[in-house]
């Protein structure tokens, strides 16, 4: 019996130091906010784990120094100055002075040191860069949108501009209150941790794109109910929307795959989820579940290894760029005021083109009956000098919808304005264009070059979606 329990004793021990040898390599490997565990190996080369902690003052900070260097000789970039605190702090904005991140731009101003001379010896540098662009990496850039025509009220103008692209996702002028739930306790199915901010407010109020991307799922989840997952074209971030309106919860042009623009309108804010039926108002709160995941390999987008980071201050610092919106009172959906180009979609539908083969990414829900011999004959007026406004995809897609609106003929101005028609899509055999705007009865238009697919090519309508009634 002694020797029995000097047995156990000597096993539990040896557990004893085990745990402690454990604890110390552990400790070790993270002390002095080391992160070499998350970095990239030689068998799995991608980042494993971000905690973004980066605070609202520096951000609003290191973005008004990219935007007002924008045209200067020295040309800051907010997320290497991001990057640089994020190694100095070890990741750790508790440690955030403004002074820190002046000193590093007047360094930069002076032209003595660049970046890369002044990081070459920032052990951390590398990672911090690389895990603040994959979240922040599609909210700064060039684009246009439309605003106000101060020279003629009620209508509006194109404008280029350099600056903040991504969209709060709350519509302009619908409340909403917020704090910093991340991480706190959640029991429904399990227990398990909040991963995403939760935004407060009226059912209906419409949700914004916060980023232009394609939608990759849509749907019922027990958990979060009607919600909606948008991916970045270049698959870094995956925007996760979630307890979405009863009965009414997306926009209805939207589907799976379909392409958003950052300030979109996407769905509408709810209480459904937490329930296996379908269709169920279960929360009590209404709100929105805002999610931001990153992903560095497909293998991270489900499972164990998912990260999703605290968006509080991200939200904070979108707060200054929201999307207004304005009802349709014909369909009851509501739409943005002021659109946007952003090169990011161009980009994403060119590389798209390049694989698209002769089809469209997306497949009409109507077809267009076309007679091949009254294209031919077109085609051959067109290449006399007739109608030359057949070449352009835009006009046959304003004349289409204008003449589904007047079919006994139009006099005077067209119904559908040509400012009204936006080409999501286009390749030398097809195009897309999206009619937007508050009377049309056809949300997108498809159209082919049935004769020549180079510029001489005339465009023929082959079908069309159209805008669904409620």
């Amino acid at each position: 019996m002694i020797k029995k329990i000097n047995i156990k004793h000597g096993i539990i021990g040896e557990l004893v130091l085990l745990i402690i040898l454990a604890s110390f390599l552990i400790y070790e490997n993270v002390k002095d906010n080391s992160i070499d565990a998350f970095l990239p190996t030689a068998e799995k080369d991608y980042i494993k784990w971000v905690d973004f902690d980066v605070c609202y003052a520096a951000l609003d900070k290191a973005y008004k120094y990219d935007v007002e260097s924008h045209n200067q000789d020295v040309k800051l970039n907010w997320i290497e100055l991001l990057a640089f605190l994020g190694a100095r702090y070890g990741g750790n904005f508790s440690n955030y002075k403004e002074k820190h991140l002046n000193d590093l731009v007047e360094r930069l101003r002076s032209q003595k040191e660049t970046m890369e001379s002044i990081t070459k010896d920032m052990k951390y540098y590398n990672y911090y860069l690389e895990a603040y662009t994959a979240v922040l990496g599609g909210f700064v850039g060039e684009f246009e949108i439309q605003v106000p025509d101060e020279a003629n009220p009620g209508n509006k103008v194109w404008v280029k501009k350099y600056g903040l692209k991504a969209f709060l996702p709350i519509a302009k002028n619908f409340p909403y209150s917020d704090y910093d739930d991340f991480g706190v306790s959640r029991s429904y199915g399990y227990k398990r941790i909040h991963l995403g901010h939760d935004m407060m407010g009226q059912v209906g109020t419409p949700i914004i794109a916060v980023e232009s991307g394609y939608v990759e799922a849509m749907g019922w989840n027990q958990y979060g109910g009607w919600r909606i997952g948008i991916r970045s074209f270049d698959k870094k971030r995956y925007y996760y929307y979630a307890h979405l309106r009863k009965n009414w919860p997306y926009n209805k042009s939207l589907e799976e795959g379909s392409i958003v623009k950052a300030g979109d309108v996407i769905g509408y804010l709810g209480r459904t989820g937490y329930s296996k039926n379908e269709n169920t108002n279960n929360i009590d709160t209404a709100h929105l579940h805002f999610g931001l995941q990153l992903i560095f390999d497909e293998s991270q987008k489900e499972g164990i290894n998912e990260i999703w980071i605290d968006c509080y201050d991200l939200i904070r610092f979108l707060y200054r760029n929201r999307s207004e919106t304005a009802k349709n009172m014909e369909t009851k959906e509501w739409y943005r005021v002021y659109d946007i180009k952003d090169p990011a979609v161009d980009a994403y539908l060119e590389q798209n083109n390049m694989n698209a083969g002769k089809d469209f990414p997306m497949e009409p829900q109507i077809e267009v009956p076309v007679d091949p011999e009254i294209v031919k004959n077109e085609q051959q007026s067109v290449d006399e000098g007739h109608s030359p406004w057949k070449l352009d995809p835009a006009y046959v897609a304003q004349v289409f919808v204008s003449l589904m609106i007047s079919p006994e003929g139009i006099e005077g101005e067209y119904p559908i304005p040509y400012e009204d028609v936006e080409i999501i899509y286009s390749s030398d055999e097809n195009a897309i264009a999206k009619i937007n705007g508050t009377i049309t009865p056809v949300l997108r238009v498809y159209m082919k070059r049935l004769v020549r697919h180079d510029d001489t090519g005339i465009w023929t309508v082959v079908g069309f979606d159209p805008v669904e009634q409620k």
